[in-house]
């Protein structure tokens, strides 16, 4: 190991107390000391001379901690471009030092204690110890011993402290006393290997002092520093070999790299930066992803370099991807719009860094790879921040507000790296055809954001059937995970695979379904009802449909025609693909459930319950053809209603399903009626067939008085009119009814119309 040799005469004394009127003094005045100090406004030797005495040798004011603030002012002359200021800076720093540990030694009077508290720090330690190692380079002989000498000193100091900080019991005490009574120390200034002396101060040193080491040793290496660069090097190298010890606060150090990297071009000193950076993204990748985004969430020229820097090896790309998408995806950790930096800033943060990414060719081929997973990812963040941003400024802002505080919107950013993406991988057509149908412009939006993502997984369902069926794959895991602002953007891309004949279906993705047909989120909800009607469409999956009949038949008393609608196509084709014997079980149930929604307002759900009701008649067999003859008696005066549906098609199908209807009851005289469509002849001949239930028919036509219907309301004052005079055996009383019943014809029952009205009239006329 080299040693040092004996300073020259030339070279002041180290530990020489500064004299008055002596060089010191025009250093002292260029040096800065505290802004609160009279030096500044007197321009008088004598005055500063009187000044500089009464600090230093004044035991009221001559503090252990007023010399610490004086170590810190001189710390920046340590680099000064003038050896000279350098040599007076670390002469100085030195003299300091040792009146640490014995004032009295350099003619510094002190009162009281001047050692540290138990709760104390000694003041940017770990700086000191860095500028003074860096100090040390072999390129100045003055400086270089005057900084070992105070390093010497400096850890004496610090074995002085940490052995009063210990209790006597601590194993490490005993060892500590000797070493610092022994005076043991002095082996350091032996020492020229810079990290040597690093590690041995490590062992003292508190971990934000072992990053202020780490910070000084990457501040010195800027091309502007005249610090050894090798030396500063050699410090980074001893920190990355224990990493636990001296890396432990990644942030400040990413900060630091950030703010020196674009100023630091030496080969050296930028190998051991990109060495630093590969060693924190292998080490503690999850810290380094988001101390970076949150230093830069804009992502600068200089943390993009960083991010391509820690990307280049092979083996870091796919970590610090999973990493970024982790920050997308894991916006809502404890509830619903909990907004603070992690869920929702640095979500962003990562989208910004994905989209630039995208834009490096570099970057586009390794992106390829990891497709899906970047892909869905963006998608996400797009509908995550709409639905926060509806309801940040509901609450919050309007919407001009929110875009003057948020000039780009983090949408843009989102959608801008999706098509640098698709193009990357090669789907130039899916950005034209969107582009075309105005789905980038829809994506923008709060309101049409869904659209566009509508528009952007139909596009995505025309893809190669391998990336088809990645993302097929994909989307059930993000599926069966149930995480909120997930489901509904991924059922929207699910749904649509579900319509690729290519890719594979089973039973899961009917339990996959069934999880979510009672999702509080109508779109959702509606998603997975068009879902499961695509899969109800084929034979194999129709079959193994039994799973959800109970579920879908419960839909059919939701308020929503939609899912309504949806519900009563997945019968329909059930029953189509569904053996007679194997229907016939579910045909009981959907009858009663259709009653009701043969008169709703939507004339789409009318036709469609109709059609269905017919084909579950034409379905049933054996033993439930008797319980079926009741269900149809109850749906026989709604059918002969709507054959007068101002809709022609619910009237077709009305008079389709009471034909049908006729021919399970064995009505041939109905059956006749309903082949040629004589409506007004099927009213008498329901009343006269079957006059045991003319009162439970009379009950099935009073809501048709007040219909929306005009037509239905007018056949159901003739029917109803028709009740109290069709058993009449007097041939004149039947023929008032039907002059009654041609005047009431062209009437318009108000809100007040009743039966008992109605029947009062005609008996009044009968007693004329």
């Amino acid at each position: 190991m080299a040693q040092f040799t004996s300073p020259g005469p030339e070279c002041s004394a180290p530990g020489t107390a500064p004299q008055a009127g002596s060089e010191w003094f025009p250093l002292v005045v260029c040096l800065g000391f505290p802004e609160s100090s009279e030096w500044r406004r007197v321009k008088d030797v004598s005055i500063l001379d009187n000044w500089l005495k009464d600090f230093l040798f004044n035991p009221s004011s001559s503090s252990l901690l007023e010399r610490q603030n004086f170590l810190q002012v001189l710390l920046p002359f340590t680099e000064s471009q003038r050896p000279d200021e350098r040599e007076k800076a670390v002469n100085i720093i030195n003299w300091l030092i040792r009146s640490f540990v014995s004032p009295s030694s350099v003619g510094v009077c002190v009162s009281g204690n001047h050692h540290l508290g138990e709760e104390e720090l000694f003041q940017d330690l770990g700086r000191v110890v860095g500028r003074l190692i860096l100090c040390c380079a072999p390129n100045n002989e003055m400086i270089r011993f005057a900084a070992a000498d105070a390093l010497r000193y400096l850890y004496k100091f610090t074995l002085q402290q940490r052995s009063r900080t210990l209790s006597k019991c601590n194993p490490e005490h005993p060892q500590l006393q000797r070493e610092w009574e022994a005076g043991s120390a002095s082996w350091l200034s032996w020492y020229c290997d810079g990290s040597d002396i690093a590690m041995v101060f490590g062992i003292y040193l508190q971990p934000s002092e072992r990053t202020d080491v780490v910070l000084t040793a990457i501040d010195a290496m800027r091309d502007s520093s005249i610090c050894d660069k090798q030396v500063a090097c050699s410090l980074l190298y001893m920190a990355m070999r224990d990493p636990a010890s001296w890396l432990m606060d990644t942030q400040k150090i990413l900060e630091c790299v950030h703010r020196n990297m674009e100023f630091i071009c030496t080969v050296t000193a930028r190998h051991s930066l990109e060495s630093l950076l590969f060693l924190l993204i292998k080490w503690c990748p999850k810290d380094t992803v988001r101390s970076l985004l949150k230093i830069t969430p804009s992502c600068d020229s200089t943390a993009l370099a960083m991010w391509e820097v820690m990307l280049s090896l092979p083996s870091t790309w796919e970590t610090i991807c999973n990493e970024l998408l982790s920050v997308i995806q894991d916006q809502l950790p404890q509830g619903r719009f909990n907004f603070t930096e992690d869920t929702h800033g640095l979500p962003s943060a990562a989208t910004k860094v994905l989209c630039k990414l995208t834009q490096q060719s570099i970057c586009q081929e390794k992106l390829k790879a990891l497709f899906t997973k970047v892909f869905m990812a963006l998608v996400f963040q797009i509908s995550y921040t709409a639905e926060f941003l509806q309801h940040t400024m509901e609450i919050f802002w309007t919407y001009s507000e929110w875009h003057q505080a948020n000039q780009r919107s983090p949408f843009r950013f989102a959608v801008e790296a999706i098509k640098a993406l698709l193009c990357a991988a090669g789907y130039e057509e899916h950005v034209l055809s969107i582009q075309k149908e105005g789905g980038w412009d829809m994506l923008l939006g709060t309101e049409t954001h869904h659209r566009g993502i509508s528009l952007l997984a139909r596009e995505m369902s025309k893809s190669p059937v391998d990336q088809r069926s990645s993302m097929f794959q994909h989307l059930q895991g993000i599926l069966c995970c149930r995480k909120e602002f997930q489901i509904t953007f991924a059922m929207t891309f699910y749904v649509e695979l579900l319509a690729c004949d290519d890719l594979e279906k089973d039973l899961s993705d009917l339990v996959l379904l069934q999880l979510y047909m009672t999702y509080p989120c109508h779109i959702t909800q509606a998603l997975v009802f068009r879902g499961i009607v695509t899969l109800s469409e084929k034979p194999e999956m129709a079959r193994e449909m039994h799973i959800l009949l109970s579920d879908i038949l419960r839909t059919l008393n939701s308020c929503d025609t939609d899912i309504k609608t949806k519900a009563l196509l997945v019968f329909r084709n059930l029953l189509r693909h569904m053996k007679r014997k194997e229907a016939s079980h579910i045909t009981l149930q959907l009858a009663g459930k259709l009653l009701p929604l043969i008169d709703d307002e939507s004339s789409q759900l009318r036709e469609l319950s109709i059609c269905l009701f017919r084909d579950i008649v034409e379905t049933v067999v054996g033993r439930d053809k008797r319980r079926m003859k009741k269900k149809i008696r109850r749906v026989l005066v709604p059918l002969f209603f709507h054959m007068n549906d101002q809709t022609e098609s619910v009237a077709k199908a009305s008079g389709e399903a009471l034909l049908t209807c006729a021919d399970l009851l064995k009505r041939k005289k109905l059956k006749q009626l309903a082949q040629t469509k004589q409506t007004w002849r099927i009213g008498e001949t329901l009343l006269v067939q079957d006059r045991r239930r003319m009162e439970e028919y009379l009950h099935h036509s009073l809501p048709y008085l007040k219909d929306a219907q005009a037509t239905l309301r007018v056949e159901a004052i003739r029917f109803i009119a028709l009740q109290p005079l069709v058993s009449d055996a007097e041939p004149s009383v039947r023929s008032l009814a039907t002059q009654t019943l041609l005047i009431l014809a062209p009437l318009q029952p108000t809100s007040g119309w009743s039966l008992r009205r109605l029947c009062c009239g005609l008996c009044r006329d009968r007693e004329r």
